[in-house]
C-alpha cells in the first residue's frame, strides 16, 4: 500500500499541470504554462518523497524558477508586433499631416487637426490658421508640428 502513495501525489501534480496548461490555451499569456511545468517537474519529485512539505517547497521553487526561465527567454527574444505603435496612439502621430485649426502664436499653444481629432500644439513660429502642418514629435499630450512646406 505504500507504494500507492507516491503516485497518487504524482497524479495530483500532473492533473493540476494538465490543468494550468489548458487555462493557458483558454487564457493565453504564458503565465499559466510556467506554473504548468514547476507542476509536472513537481510530480517527478514527488516520486522520490511522498512528504508534502517537500513537494509543495518543491513547486515554489520550479516556480520561481521556471517564470526566471521564461523572463530571460523574453529579454533575449523580445516579442515583435506587426503594429508596434498599436496603443500607442500619439506616437503614431509623428509624421502625420493636419490643418491649424487654432492660430498658434510664437511660444503659445493652439490647435492641430490631425487624423480625425483635434490636438493641442505648438511651433517654432507662429502658425495661421488653415496653414497644412507635419507633426514633428510629441511632448506629453502636445504635438509639436511644422509648416508643411518646411518638410
Amino acid at each position: 500500500m505504500s507504494w500507492q502513495l507516491p503516485l497518487w501525489n504524482f497524479w495530483f501534480w500532473a492533473s493540476l499541470a494538465l490543468l494550468l496548461v489548458l487555462l493557458e490555451i483558454l487564457i493565453p499569456g504564458e503565465f499559466f504554462l510556467w506554473f504548468g511545468v514547476a507542476a509536472l517537474l513537481t510530480g517527478l519529485v514527488s516520486l522520490l518523497t511522498p512528504v508534502w512539505q517537500y513537494q509543495l517547497g518543491a513547486f515554489a521553487v520550479l516556480s520561481v524558477a521556471s517564470i526566471a526561465v521564461a523572463v530571460w527567454r523574453l529579454r533575449r527574444r523580445p516579442l515583435k508586433s506587426s503594429r508596434p505603435l498599436l496603443n500607442r496612439r500619439l506616437q503614431a502621430l509623428v509624421g502625420e499631416v493636419g490643418e491649424v485649426r487654432t492660430p498658434i502664436p510664437q511660444h503659445g499653444r493652439g490647435e492641430v487637426y490631425v487624423v480625425g481629432s483635434l490636438w493641442p500644439a505648438v511651433a517654432r513660429r507662429p502658425l495661421d490658421r488653415g496653414t497644412a502642418v507635419k507633426v514633428r514629435r510629441v511632448r506629453g499630450l502636445v504635438l509639436e508640428v511644422e509648416p508643411l512646406a518646411e518638410s
